[in-house]
């Protein structure tokens, strides 16, 4: 399927669609697109996380107005998983900050 019918076959009504070439300015001009990577939390990892810091702790710990005591609140939990998994699970040490990034978005 050539790329004119790719468009037709995706057109909305009313709508005019335009192709960018690949060699135009854009190619020449613009900067250099990088691939997207996002990271998956193992999830016995997220299980175990949730289960010892539960949901009303974490909220105590982010829903709060002061930048400093927020940061400081998330880096004692850091810290005390980072405890928890040091001798048990010294693979998930590395991913604790990540799934914890995860955890604070989703709370």
């Amino acid at each position: 399927m050539s790329k004119e019918q790719a468009a037709e076959k995706q057109a909305v009504p009313g709508a005019t669609a335009h192709h960018i070439p690949e060699h135009g300015p854009i190619a020449e001009n613009g900067k250099e697109k990088h691939d997207y990577i996002k990271c998956v939390v193992d999830p016995a990892l997220w299980e175990d996380m949730t289960t010892f810091i539960p949901a009303p702790e974490m909220e105590e710990a982010v829903f709060t107005d002061v930048k400093q005591v927020r940061d400081a609140n998330i880096r004692e939990i850091q810290n005390r998983l980072e405890e928890r998994y040091a001798e048990e699970h010294p693979d998930w040490v590395g991913a604790v900050g990540e799934a914890l990034y995860q955890y604070q978005k989703k709370t």
